[in-house]
């Protein structure tokens, strides 16, 4: 498990540490403090210097390079915004660094370096797009497990303007995730229709599927069965977001789409497969109260605990619910999982987290202090 993040000019922090993690670890603070940056500086470090996350974190937030005089086949996202201040000059860089509890330290350094104009081989030449100026920037992407292994840095030429293309990622063989431990993201908007049915058909009619039926059961306790449709023939006009899913509710004859339940259930069934997907490995989770009543955030975080000490996760949620962090203090009060929890108090501007234990959530629940 991470046991400290150390964050070097990365999006909105300069200098940031967070220090004292546990298995399940709460990011509070206030808007634009930078909590789900530093879950996608996890997803990013983890990833090894993959070029696809990179992608990924540009795309979660929607940073296009948008033109309207210049229609482009591919997407272009802006580099920049990866880097404190937006500092896109040659030089420019930011660093990320995990230590974990057994000893093993991460680094990912992300470089702007510049690409010199020389000749190609033909063989080369598919590994460019024709909008790549071939001697202005790149990003160099460098990461290292310590001093055992360093592997080569992965070179993304940019565009003109300082956008980073499809054709340029596409062109990238993906790092090999053998040796990567497994990271998966729930966004506010939790898991796609795509999403859910591909790990749902995983799972059905495996053990995971009982897990999955008992955490939809905190809201709906008559839920018998769920199971994948196939979406195939449905007029896109008409697809839902939530589409895909069916439920079999006790003394109803018939199945039922599962939107009909609401996005609460939606949100936990999103949950529960990412669960599922995250064994031996790491779950973030934005805003992990989204769509949630509070009263059932105290079974949602005891679902939580139990489920990341069986499989092995380590688990990093952000929240601005005073419902959600006091339901938290609630179940820490259970001795087995007390000592499996930090809270992670993130402030804008500051070098590190204010960290609460696990016996320090309580007594901030009980005197009444607002921790967010």
């Amino acid at each position: 498990m991470l046991q400290e993040l150390i964050i070097s000019q990365f999006r909105s922090f300069s200098e940031f540490r967070m220090r004292d993690l546990a298995r399940i670890n709460l990011l509070v603070g206030g808007n634009n403090s930078g909590k789900t940056f530093l879950l996608e500086a996890i997803e990013l470090l983890l990833a090894q210097g993959d070029p696809r996350s990179v992608w990924s974190s540009l795309n979660k937030r929607g940073e296009r390079i948008s033109d309207e005089e210049e229609r482009r086949s591919s997407a272009e996202f802006d580099v920049c915004r990866l880097f404190h201040n937006y500092n896109l000059r040659v030089g420019s860089a930011f660093e990320l660094t995990s230590l974990a509890d057994n000893h093993k330290t991460q680094i990912l350094r992300a470089t702007l370096v510049e690409v010199k104009d020389q000749p190609l081989e033909d063989s080369q030449l598919s590994m460019f797009p024709q909008d790549v100026l071939l001697g202005g920037t790149a990003l160099s992407l460098q990461y290292s497990n310590g001093s055992r292994s360093r592997l080569e840095p992965t070179i993304l030429p940019l565009t003109e303007r300082g956008g980073l293309s499809w054709e340029t990622i596409r062109r990238r063989p993906s790092r090999s995730e053998d040796q990567r431990t497994p990271v998966s993201f729930v966004s506010t908007a939790s898991l796609s229709t795509d999403e859910v049915v591909y790990l749902l058909s995983r799972y059905i009619l495996n053990p995971e599927e009982e897990f999955i039926t008992e955490a939809l059961r905190l809201i709906e306790k008559d839920i018998e069965r769920i199971a994948p449709v196939s979406s195939s023939g449905v007029n896109p006009n008409f697809a839902s977001t939530k589409g895909g899913v069916v439920i079999k509710l006790r003394n109803i004859k018939s199945r039922l789409p599962i939107g009909t339940l609401g996005d609460g259930i939606w949100r936990l069934l999103s949950l529960a497969l990412s669960l599922a997907k995250s064994k031996g490995g790491i779950l973030l989770i934005d805003e992990i109260d989204t769509g949630l009543h509070y009263t059932v955030m105290e079974s949602m975080w005891r679902l939580v605990f139990i489920t990341a000490q069986r499989w092995g996760i380590q688990i990093f949620a952000t929240t601005h619910s005073s419902d959600c962090w006091r339901s938290l203090a609630a179940i820490c009060r259970d001795p087995k999982f007390g000592m499996e929890a930090s809270l992670q108090h993130i402030e804008r501007n500051a070098v590190s987290s204010k960290v609460f234990s696990g016996r320090e959530i309580i007594i901030a629940a009980e005197r009444g202090f607002e921790v967010r």
